[in-house]
């Protein structure tokens, strides 16, 4: 059972190692080649859980790990350790950022010898010059031979490469090991730079109502670097994250690239701590600035309603509406009987519908859907009803007091297609209120919220007219 490493020492998140005393362990670096396992938690608010595993070598005593090949956008204060074997003992862990810069390389030269380099305008061919970089308080001055030479043209070159120096980010960690020993040792951290969102097709069989829905997600890498077969694991649902540090708002430079991945869908989604967890069956390689999709689930011939709806007629107190097309909406149930039957994480779906006898399809529309648990249904407006509309005209309105009112409407509903289709009217009132007439029954979808559900002929009408009261107490 792999066990926590406890620190003797504060944590210094930031801190670079001191000066290496006289008889004190060399540093030695671990790349990714050493790396057992790898396993990214990736949430949906940028925000990453990074589990990295690799194999180090002990020598008794103090042993000091300059470990690379790790996110840049790495929240340092969030590292953990733990190792598989007894007899260590962490005394410091840190984050150190790539210092190898051109501004750092001149830093570490000042006071020490340097090649100045120029060019003859003559023969193009370069002049070598032993100079001293004496400082770099307002630009370069250097001593060339018998003479200073502020900011003097030609470039600048160093001899050796100053130590102290990194390439690429590391985490630095030092620990006392009982034994000579080959264990290995995992660490922990959250990082930024990651993500993913839920996007799904679905194609609409038009003639026979059912429809085949395709589930991805598309998962970016902006922190810094490479995740090679990684073990991926995503999960649908925010987490709250205190204060997020500038590191994490930092934004990892890096052209973004569309990259085409195996069809591979996710194991069974868990619950976990009120959250699904969705874990990807194959290890999954994301590059720096790549944004990938993988197939999360396919679910065929899916029942869907095809629904007319009109949300804004119902007015009181007169006044003429129209005419307004109906907006088209298809719901579906997200249930095991209809062949679906999973929690859907939060995304958008796009509708294609297939032409009958052509073999091609169009783009129908899209809708947002929030996160949606099984046995739920499903609504998605796509668009507006071309051959669907209805008018509006209020009929009376009759002031009974300074509290009460009758009012009373016609909505005429007309459908151009050579088939009936069923109209949804909705409408908002008033808490108090009652119906007194109606051509058509009404359902209370709510204390404010009416709904009539009305059949309308192909190529034909049908008019809804209502009478109600309101009573303001």
């Amino acid at each position: 059972m792999k066990r926590a490493l406890t620190a003797s020492c504060a944590l210094l998140a930031l801190s670079l190692f001191a000066a290496l005393p006289a008889g004190a362990a060399e540093e030695r670096e671990v790349s990714d080649a050493a790396r057992q396992t790898l396993t990214l938690t990736v949430y949906q608010n940028d925000i990453a859980l990074v589990r990295d595993v690799r194999r180090l070598d002990f020598a008794v005593g103090e042993n000091r790990f300059a470990i690379g090949d790790v996110s840049q956008a790495l929240r340092p204060e969030t590292l953990s350790l733990t190792a598989g074997a007894e007899g260590l003992t962490l005394h410091e862990q840190s984050y150190e950022r790539a210092t190898l810069t051109q501004q750092a390389l001149l830093e570490a030269a000042v006071g020490g010898p340097v090649r100045l380099v120029r060019l003859n305008p003559e023969t193009g061919e370069e002049i070598v010059a032993q100079a001293t970089l004496l400082s770099l308080a307002s630009g370069p001055i250097l001593q060339v031979g018998d003479r200073i030479e502020i900011s003097p043209p030609g470039r600048i070159v160093l001899e050796r490469l100053p130590e102290g120096l990194r390439a690429e980010p590391a985490l630095l960690v030092s620990l006392d090991s009982a034994s000579a020993q080959s264990t290995e040792v995992g660490f922990s951290y959250l990082t930024g730079g990651l993500g993913w969102q839920a996007d799904y097709i679905a194609e609409l069989d038009g003639e026979t109502g059912l429809m085949d829905l395709t589930g991805y997600v598309t998962v970016t890498n902006g922190s810094g670097i490479d995740y090679q077969d990684a073990g991926l694991r995503l999960v649908a649902g925010d987490v709250n994250v205190a204060s997020a540090s500038p590191r994490m708002r930092d934004q990892i430079e890096g052209k973004m690239y569309m990259s085409a991945a195996p069809a591979q869908e996710a194991a069974p989604p868990q619950s976990v701590s009120n959250r699904y967890l969705y874990a990807i069956e194959r290890p999954v390689t994301l590059k720096q600035g790549e944004t990938k999709q993988l197939v999360l689930f396919s679910a065929e011939e899916q029942p869907v309603e095809r629904v007319y709806r009109f949300d804004n007629l119902v007015q009181l107190g007169g006044g003429e509406l129209g005419p307004v097309n109906a907006g088209l909406l298809l719901r579906f149930d997200n249930d095991p009987a209809a062949s679906l039957g999973m929690p859907l994480p939060a995304g958008t779906i796009r509708v294609y519908e297939n032409l009958a006898g052509s073999g091609s399809a169009i783009f129908a529309g899209e809708d947002y859907v929030a996160h949606t648990a099984e046995g739920q249904e499903v609504e998605l407006r796509v668009g507006a009803a071309f051959d669907v509309t209805a008018e509006a005209r209020g009929t009376d309105f009759d002031r009974l007091s300074d509290k009460t009112y009758e009012s009373a409407q016609e909505i005429v509903l007309s459908n151009a297609q050579d088939k009936p289709v069923t109209v949804e009217v909705a409408g908002a009132l008033p808490q108090e209120w009652k119906m007194l007439q109606e051509s058509h029954p009404h359902e209370e979808v709510s204390a404010n919220q009416v709904l009539w559900r009305i059949e309308v002929p192909a190529k034909g009408e049908s008019v809804l007219t209502y009478r109600v009261r309101i009573s303001n107490n």
